[in-house]
């Protein structure tokens, strides 16, 4: 796209618009002109207003600038030829965007003239921003300000406006007619304006005005107080700074108002405005956003069978790597940088403009290995800080001090230039292939997903790769993974593990040509208003002439159905409705009923698209131009003009439009997640019903195990599990040794669905695709048919199974380990809380809160559970505690961890809905809702300090979890069978083992247990968890080799890990011979090759999922809070107990994270005075209240009302 530049070469005419002057223009609203996507014009930019010397000259003005300013002001009043548009602001109480009467409009005055940054600190600016001052005016004091309705009032004072277009979005051309400014230099003519948006409060218009004569209504110097205004030719008779207190002293009766900036502090992750908030240019805002905020509970947190997982999903940097920081804000480049070192919250780069900064590493998407040595880096160490910077001073670079010498970095610097030039190079000789990338490798109609290299492969030619390692060189594909990420819309990349994967994900061309069908229509709806408000006679622009618009005719019924929605729910800013006051008997199944009312059309349905994409999809994050669209159609529909238009009210909108139910949970509809059923990926709705199909033909499954199998007999199994869980994976046994009271044989028996699947086979291929069962409180997505695995699979009575067996003594040490294939016959099907009772748990011991919206809650309770033990079972259940306390103990030595985390249970009803896919898109009628689902959150009061007595109940089955995770490791150590083995890596910058010696050993000798905030900061410091094909440490579990094995009904991994040991009991038992030190795996069932190739994969979706649960929770907690804190659904403690354990999860305006006592719930909690006077610490208890909940967003947010206790105090 080319922009003409046309230079003024005049300032502004002062004084209001000749008469008649209106007449005949055109109205402009700055703002994003719509454009097609991937183009990438360069920002305008203008900074401030002022006079330039070539102005100075041509009037014959010589001098000081104290000499020269006032003359200018004089040049500045006489009647001149207008030649540049008149920028004028309308008045804040007026909505209405059209020309309005003259006497509403304010008149910018003096000269216009755009300087540089280098220019700013000169000091005729600084005289000349004094002088301005000084007369009866109004300078506003900020470049993202605009004039308030007391500016607008007083015609009268001349204004001075400071506008700074520097931030402006990249892609959206500021003078849409050609018109572009000059690299920050002047202020460009508008040839032919278009209507644009913006999205902020106010507007701003623009107008060419004809020429005719000026002194008409020309501004004189008698408009301005004499005692200011010099003699004509005359010099300043005292200082502009005396100037400035005369002017100061006439006004002092005269309240003057201040300028209010426009409230444009967005929330993290929502749409961001650039305009009146640019990023400052030595600052990166890290890219992160709402959806992968979910604090620091995320990066330890309980699996299923409760084993805690490290969940760090950032690869550690080592020193000299080259990475990439990438930023949020739209007008800021990505930076080249050197990796130094890692400190505990905070990583330290030097960039290529030679400057240091510090951020966290977690959003780093691209970085070449060993870059430079580090010897290299040493060279500049001395001259770095050695520790975390303040949070202020985090994401800003810095230079270093003047005393460095300057060959101290210089090598850093050239080698990252010389990359930055090679990568350069690359994109310009294949810069056709790279700009049209997109139509190079997409499909047509379908997301696919292609690795870096993969991509690079297609679009680049063979040639391109070194004839020596046959590859792309780095700085090639670097030059590739700038073009897909700059490319709007068209590649996605997951924010939480790209830089490990390289995956992109390549959006479909069909979808790519609706985004700019979309956007097309939009700015023939603009130019019809434009034509509109230009004629005579206004016509309405949504109907009549232009009723073939479609953006006209959607915001029509768009207003129609709002209209309808609002009859029945209350729209809120939290983007949800609210609840509906019909109410049904839950005992009779019925729980809503829908409303079909009006059809969409084949454009409605693109715009909608456009919508989900937006606001449900969250796919438009990083791309500015397209965030304002939708905010610009909000707009014109006219229904939310009190709200922030950002992706809460878009998703507000798709509710009320009738298009999703007001509780769906918009984390389905990610799209890299491909959860089935919901027509959202057409792949995996392919996959779920082949599976469907291929589950009713395994009546006759044969078992490859069955000529090696035990019959263990009357060995009772316990499976403690939920009282609404259907499918049991794990249960346990205790078997006595003869004459041996303290050493006995713990066994693990698993269900075994891989002895009837094939590898090969249509279910395996679909496990191996979702990777693991999605569990979410309102379905579940199982990775298994459910019709074989309850029927067939799951642990029952004369049913097969896998056990991962022990010979354990009570001082933890495990004498012996085997594995073997079996059929158990005794069953004892048990529930926690049932568990408990047993194991002599006073229930006063756990207070709970149990808080219910929608109705009554149907018990799911299933059948076959046993509430009354035997002494007998009793017994053998408090033996078994008392071993895997004493293996969790030797763990403990070697350095495990056991975090106490809360893990509040939220149900959800939706009768006969339930665990039912919804078709989430291609809905041809709106449908609104009566009736509401009922959700139920059941959690303890979280304590940080852990009853001892709870947890050694509730440590029991993971602590046999972790047995036999660490049997199952150990076997395929011993015979070398490559298997997805879980370990973690040690932060070579940090030393987890000097903080576990030094603070945690004694806090807990001193404590008798680890406090939450201690173990959390542990649990960073430790390192990262990994998978890989051979046998690690384990640090966190305290485990010299670690690998699940206990569900294979629900995680692929274990899946494939009962294949493996299943071919090496095969192979044992028909040569009959032990395998234990073989090299050789040809009998295996997956090769090393093959396992490694699928661990990227793997690893990321389980750490997705991971997330997914976590947020899903988070969803329908808010969900229940939101109904009863905004509509009293369910009653709430005025007051709540609340203990800090980590800074605000967003970093955002000094907030810190926390866990609500009474609900485990974690919330965010707001700096007050009284807070900053007290003092937050970590570990703090506070009594808050609840002041918003965002249902769209996730959160709580809680306010102090007085400090409990500080940290330390009761050993938190």
């Amino acid at each position: 796209m080319v922009h003409e530049r046309k230079r003024i070469k005049r300032p502004l005419v002062n004084g209001t618009l000749p008469e008649g002057s209106d007449q005949g223009s055109s109205v402009v609203h700055f703002g994003p002109q719509p454009a097609r996507v991937g183009t990438r014009p360069p920002p305008p930019q203008l900074d401030i207003l002022g006079f330039s010397k070539r102005q100075d000259k041509r009037r014959g003005l010589r001098g000081t600038i104290n000499e020269v300013l006032p003359k200018r002001l004089e040049s500045s009043l006489k009647p001149q030829r207008p030649k540049s548009p008149l920028v004028r602001f309308i008045n804040d109480d007026d909505p209405v965007e059209h020309h309005l009467p003259q006497s509403r409009l304010r008149t910018v005055r003096y000269g216009v003239r755009a300087i540089s940054a280098e220019e700013e600190s000169d000091e005729r600016l600084d005289a000349a921003l004094d002088y301005w001052k000084a007369q009866k005016g109004t300078l506003l004091d900020e470049p993202s300000e605009t004039p308030s309705r007391a500016d607008a009032a007083d015609l009268n004072t001349p204004i001075v406006a400071c506008w700074n277009f520097g931030s402006f979005p990249q892609h959206a051309p500021l003078f849409p007619s050609g018109g572009r400014a000059n690299k920050g230099r002047n202020f460009n003519h508008f040839q032919k304006p278009k209507a644009m948006s913006l999205g902020l409060g106010r507007a701003i218009h623009t107008t060419s005005i004809p020429y005719r004569a000026a002194t008409q209504q020309s501004i004189t110097p008698e408009d301005f107080p004499a005692s200011l205004i010099p003699p004509r030719g005359a010099g300043p008779k005292v200082s502009i700074r005396e100037h400035l207190r005369l002017w100061q002293e006439q006004q002092k009766e005269e309240k003057v108002e201040p300028v209010s900036a426009l409230l444009d502090l967005g929330n993290p992750g929502g749409v961001q405005n650039v305009f009146t908030r640019p990023a400052e240019e030595d600052t990166l805002v890290d890219t992160v956003d709402d959806e992968h905020n979910e604090g620091l509970m995320s990066d330890a947190n309980l699996g299923q069978d409760g084993v805690m997982e490290f969940d760090s999903e950032r690869p550690f940097l080592t020193c000299g790597d080259l990475v990439e920081l990438s930023s949020m804000s739209a007008n800021q480049q990505p930076v080249l940088a050197i990796f130094i070192r890692e400190f505990e919250s905070q990583a330290q780069f030097y960039t290529m403009r030679g400057k240091w900064i510090h951020r966290v590493s977690r959003y780093v998407y691209f970085s070449v290995p060993q870059f430079v040595t580090p010897t290299m880096v040493a060279e500049i160490l001395p001259y770095l800080p050695t520790e975390e910077v303040a949070e202020d001073l985090e994401g800003t670079l810095h230079s270093l001090d003047a005393s460095v010498p300057r060959e101290a970095g210089s090598q850093l610097v050239t080698n990252m230039i010389h990359f930055f030039n090679a990568s350069e190079q690359a994109y310009r000789k294949h810069s056709s292939s790279l700009d049209n990338a997109h139509n190079l490798v997409a499909h047509e109609t379908e997301i696919t997903y292609g690795t870096l290299s993969d991509i690079a492969s297609k679009i680049l030619p063979p040639t391109t790769k070194g004839p020596k390692r046959g590859s792309f060189s780095r700085s090639t594909l670097y030059a590739v993974h700038r073009a897909l990420v700059q490319f709007e819309f068209g590649f996605g990349l997951d924010l939480r593990s790209h830089r490990t994967t390289s995956y992109f994900e390549i959006r479909p061309k069909r979808e790519l040509r609706s985004v700019n069908q979309v956007r097309d229509w939009l700015r023939e709806y603009q130019e019809n208003l434009v034509a509109s408000t230009s004629t005579e006679k206004p016509q309405d622009v949504s109907a009549g002439h232009v009723t073939l618009d479609p953006i006209a005719a959607f915001v029509d019924k768009a207003r129609d159905l709002i209209v309808e929605s609002r009859k029945k729910r209350a729209p809120t800013k939290f983007g949800n409705v609210g609840p509906s006051p019909t109410r049904f008997d839950t005992t009779i199944g019925t729980i809503f009923k829908k409303r079909v009312t009006v059809g969409f059309s084949e454009t409605d349905t693109s715009i909608i698209r456009f919508f989900e994409i937006w606001a449900g999809f969250r796919s438009f994050s990083r791309y500015v131009p397209l965030n304002s669209l939708a905010s610009m159609i909000l707009r014109v529909i006219g229904m939310y003009e009190d709200y922030e238009l950002d992706h809460p009210v878009g998703w507000l909108f798709l509710q009320e439009l009738g298009v999703y139910a007001p509780w769906e949970n918009r984390l389905v509809l990610n799209t890299r997640l491909g959860l089935p059923g919901h027509h959202i990926t057409p792949e995996a709705d392919q996959l779920r019903l082949q599976n469907i199909r291929a589950a009713k033909l395994t009546l006759n499954m044969t078992d490859s195990m069955q000529a090696f199998r035990k019959d263990w007999e009357d060995l009772e199994v316990f499976c403690i599990d939920d009282a609404d869980a259907r499918e049991i994976d794990d249960g346990i046994s205790l078997e006595d040794i003869p004459g041996s009271d303290s050493t006995c044989w713990i066994h693990v028996h698993t269900a075994n669905p891989s002895a009837f699947i094939s590898k090969e086979s249509t279910l395996a291929g679909y496990a191996a695709h979702l990777t693991e069962t999605v569990y979410l409180p309102e379905r579940i997505y199982p990775m298994l048919p459910p019709y074989i695995t309850r029927s067939r699979f799951s642990l029952a009575p004369d049913r097969p199974s896998l056990t991962f067996s022990a010979k354990l003594t009570m001082s933890g040490e495990i004498l012996e380990a085997k594995v073997t294939p079996g059929i158990i016959r005794k069953v004892t099907f048990v529930t926690p809380q049932t568990m408990r009772q047993v194991l002599s748990v006073d229930a006063q011991s756990m207070p709970e809160t149990v808080i219910t919206v929608g109705g009554d809650m149907p018990s799911r309770k299933r059948e076959g559970l046993q509430d009354d033990m035997t002494g007998s079972q009793q017994h053998t259940l408090r033996r078994l505690r008392d071993f895997g306390a004493a293996r969790r103990r030797k763990r403990e030595k070697k350095g495990a961890v056991y975090v106490h985390l809360p893990s509040p249970e939220t149900s959800v009803y939706l009768g006969p809905y339930q665990d039912t896919p919804v078709n989430l898109t291609g809905r041809t009628r709106a449908c609104h809702y009566d009736g509401d689902p009922v959700v139920q959150l059941r959690a303890q009061h979280f304590d940080p300090k852990p009853n001892p007595a709870v947890t050694a109940a509730d440590n029991l089955v993971p602590d046999l979890m972790i047995l036999a995770c660490e049997v199952a490791a150990s076997w395929c150590k011993e015979r070398n069978i490559p298997a997805l083995y879980r370990g973690t890596v040690q932060n070579p910058d940090l030393d987890s083992e000097q903080f576990r010696l030094e603070k945690m050993q004694p806090t807990v000798e001193k404590l008798g247990y680890l406090p939450l905030v201690m173990g959390l900061r542990y649990v960073r410091l430790i390192g990262r968890s990994v998978l890989s094909t051979a046998p690690r440490e384990h640090a966190v579990m305290g485990s010299d080799q670690y690998a699940k094995c206990t569900s294979p009904l629900r995680r692929y991994g274990d899946l494939l890990l009962h294949w493996q040991i299943e071919s090496a009991l095969r192979q044992e038992a028909e040569t009959g011979k032990s395998l234990v030190g073989s090299r050789d795996g040809s009998y295996l069932a997956f090769q090393q090759g093959q396992i490694e190739a699928m661990l990227p994969t793997i690893d990321a979706r389980e750490r997705m999922i991971s997330g997914v649960k976590r947020s899903s929770m988070r969803h329908w907690s808010a969900q229940l809070l939101f109904r009863a804190f905004y509509f009293n659904e369910a009653p709430l403690p005025e007051t709540w107990e609340f203990f800090i354990f980590s800074k605000g999860a967003t970093r955002f305006a000094g907030m810190y994270s926390g866990i609500l006592k009474e609900t485990s719930v974690d919330a965010e909690m707001k700096p007050t005075k009284m807070s900053r006077q007290i003092g937050v610490d970590l570990g703090d208890w506070w009594e808050v209240k609840l002041v918003e909940v965002d249902a769209y967003r996730r959160s709580v947010t809680v306010e102090a009302v007085r400090l409990i206790q500080k940290a330390g105090e009761g050993g938190s």
